[in-house]
């Protein structure tokens, strides 16, 4: 929400997101969250609504870039903590004593976690910053002051929060800023709200080399080996991998899988793993995100710059969506392909269709896949534009009847129907094209035992025969 909004307004939407999360069974509705798709934040985000911390906007939105108050993250902080029965002993502060999180800003207040400006003040519709956010979680925490701080903006941390910002960054709940600063004063979004509570509550890795019993395993943060050399182990929650040079052995994941962004050009490495719910691959890059003998329902690739490599071994995966670039390659089987980005190469066949967005298309084990066109480009019979080109959906057809290498003329068939206005390249060399002779190209000579050489251009479309024959029209 937009602070320059009237009071008045800003209130009321203020206390319909906090009445969402202070409502019974609120957090467990079926919220569809429309704006964090691909966001940094999602798994976290989505972990929080699940545990019913924090909640979705009325309008089915969730706003995660929007500012989060001192009395909204006090109400958090309550939820997440499970804090009950020190109201009571919690201070009234002079500008909560009528708000609508006063029992929960007293609740917490009572427990250790928050403090107010001097003795009366609370400041309840304040953005919260970075640092007073970073201090309550580590306080709720029990977690004390650990390191040196050595961000570049060290000197603006206030003193009163300098122990708890050190505790939390050391165990991990807030990390500072790509430039290397930690930018203390800045207000705290709701998806930095939601990432810090889901650190605080999943911040559990298991020793490098060991398996952990039960839902235990919940962020490996560094690299090393994990889960048990034999047998299986389950996790009934999701899992987090937030770090380069991590493998994972022999688990069954129940909730949902996540290599984050922080993993960068990295690698990461499964084997025998099977994964029950969604897994979003964040970070990794040419270094390999290396899949054997595992199980997937669903995999969606979105990383924000550069490529993501996946290299499958006896590896099955159900749906796969790439967001952004990347390549699969290997041996294993892909029943559902979904593309919305440029630069994908799918290095075997693909059991379905692929649903390839309109105007890009898709190289699938060395075949040309395309969207439909645009509706600015034309390329069929009477102006119609070519749909998806799956395999055996383009052929190279010449006039019947022919022999041998004698002259003939060529069409193009793209699902089904003739293109149009497109030229004729072997080996690369212009062949020829149909501008005097609409919908063929003709006298075409010598090419015909030699399918594989020949591409089709249309549109800037580059077509290659998918059947490997030459058939007849």
């Amino acid at each position: 929400m937009k602070m320059k909004w009237r009071i008045y307004v800003e209130k009321l939407l203020a206390l319909s997101m906090v009445m969402a999360l202070l409502t019974p069974g609120a957090a467990f509705a079926a919220v569809q969250l429309g704006d964090i798709s691909g966001h940094w934040a999602e798994p976290a985000i989505r972990s929080m609504t699940d545990a019913g911390v924090i909640d979705g906007c009325s309008d089915g939105t969730f706003k995660p870039d929007a500012k989060i108050t001192r009395a909204e993250f006090a109400v958090l902080a309550v939820k997440a903590f499970h804090l009950s029965g020190t109201a009571s002993s919690g201070a009234e502060f002079s500008d909560t004593r009528d708000h609508w999180a006063k029992d929960a800003i007293a609740t917490a207040y009572g427990a250790g976690i928050i403090e107010g400006y001097g003795d009366s003040l609370f400041g309840p519709e304040d953005p919260i910053t970075r640092e007073q956010a970073a201090a309550m979680v580590a306080r709720a925490k029990g977690l004390t002051a650990q390191g040196i701080l050595t961000f570049t903006d060290a000197e603006q941390i206030s003193d009163w929060a300098r122990d708890s910002v050190a505790a939390a960054v050391t165990g991990k709940l807030v990390s500072g800023c790509s430039d290397g600063s930690f930018k203390p004063r800045d207000n705290m979004s709701r998806a930095e709200a939601a990432t810090i509570f889901f650190n605080a509550l999943n911040k559990s890795p298991a020793p490098p080399n060991q398996g952990t019993p039960g839902d235990t395993l919940k962020m490996l943060d560094e690299a090393g080996t994990y889960g048990p050399e034999s047998g299986i182990e389950t996790i009934d929650g999701d899992l987090s991998i937030s770090a380069d040079g991590v493998t994972l052995q022999n688990t069954v994941i129940k909730g949902k899988l996540t290599v984050e962004a922080s993993v960068g050009d990295g690698s990461v490495a499964l084997k025998n793993v099977t994964v029950e719910g969604d897994t979003f691959i964040y970070g990794g890059g040419p270094n390999t995100i290396n899949f054997t003998d595992s199980i997937f329902q669903k995999i969606t690739v979105n990383k924000a710059n550069g490529k993501i490599r996946i290299l499958l071994a006896n590896t099955s995966i159900f749906t796969l969506v790439f967001n952004s670039a990347g390549s699969v390659e290997g041996a294993g089987t892909i029943y559902s392909l979904t593309v919305t980005a440029k630069g994908v190469v799918i290095g075997m066949t693909v059991v379905n269709s692929p649903n390839i967005q309109p105007g890009i298309y898709v190289v699938v084990n060395g075949h040309y896949v395309y969207g439909p066109a645009s509706s600015a480009s034309t390329g069929g019979p009477s102006g119609n534009t070519p749909g998806p080109a799956v395999a055996g959906s383009v052929e190279f057809l010449l006039k019947a009847p022919f022999i041998g290498s004698a002259a003939s003329n060529m069409k193009v068939k793209v699902n089904g129907s003739y293109i149009s206005g497109f030229a004729l390249y072997k080996n690369g060399a212009l062949v020829g094209n149909d501008s005097n002779t609409p919908g063929y190209v003709s006298s075409i000579n010598s090419i015909f035992a030699d399918i594989g050489s020949l591409k089709a251009v249309c549109n800037t479309r580059d077509y290659v025969d998918t059947d490997s024959s030459m058939g007849s029209w």
